[in-house]
């Protein structure tokens, strides 16, 4: 598995960081439009069309810095540490309930806004296509092991697998159906079990 993300300070003055960060403030509420953004970066709308070439951009590297910030890396360790079929999917199942929660309110606040702003649409299926990536790669790890269930599909699957760790269902277990953080990892890990090991039961 694999985010593929790196950001780097910006030759100008204001640091890119600065700038997404003020385009997090103004996704959060509800207001992202690139004057806005600029208006709380305090930098010109030239600025920070120097930086990002509209909108849908602005939008992608937004969220992918949430991801800087929240340290995905760290919540991947025992993910990338996994030697065995068991191992990787418990802890795939633990990082989606580690993870989630930290990443909950700018995703639906993002989905929200999609709605009336299609620009911030892409953020969302970036983030979708680097998640499915992550997914395909660990069905060809399972594959390698010998683990993975011969019947599976590995796009169907992936997808599958993309909106079973995603934030929504998180949400709706959590806030709606009253589990606890344990209830939900452990829910998880049996599932990916069942459904994607010949052997729901090996380590």
């Amino acid at each position: 598995m694999h985010t593929g993300y790196s950001y780097t300070v910006s030759r100008n003055k204001t640091p890119r960081s600065a700038l997404l960060r003020a385009a997090l403030d103004a996704m959060l509420d509800g207001r992202f439009t690139m004057g806005e953004v600029a208006k709380r970066a305090k930098v010109s709308r030239q600025t920070l069309y120097a930086h990002f070439d509209g909108l849908p951009q602005l939008a992608i590297e937004a969220a992918r810095y949430v991801d800087e910030v929240e340290d995905i890396e760290a919540h991947l360790g025992p993910v990338f540490a996994a030697t065995s079929p068991g191992a990787l999917l418990d802890a795939l199942a633990g990082f989606f309930a580690s993870y989630n929660p930290r990443i909950a309110h700018i995703v639906r606040q993002a989905e929200r806004l999609a709605e009336d702003k299609p620009e911030t649409q892409a953020a969302l299926d970036d983030r979708r296509q680097v998640r499915l990536s992550s997914a395909l790669g660990t069905l060809q790890q399972l594959e390698a092991w010998g683990a993975l269930r011969p019947e599976i599909d590995h796009e169907e699957m992936a997808a599958w697998f993309v909106s079973l760790g995603g934030v929504a269902l998180w949400h709706d277990a959590i806030e709606h159906g009253g589990w606890t953080a344990d209830q939900y990892r452990a829910h998880m890990a049996s599932t990916l079990r069942r459904v994607l090991l010949a052997n729901p039961d090996c380590d």
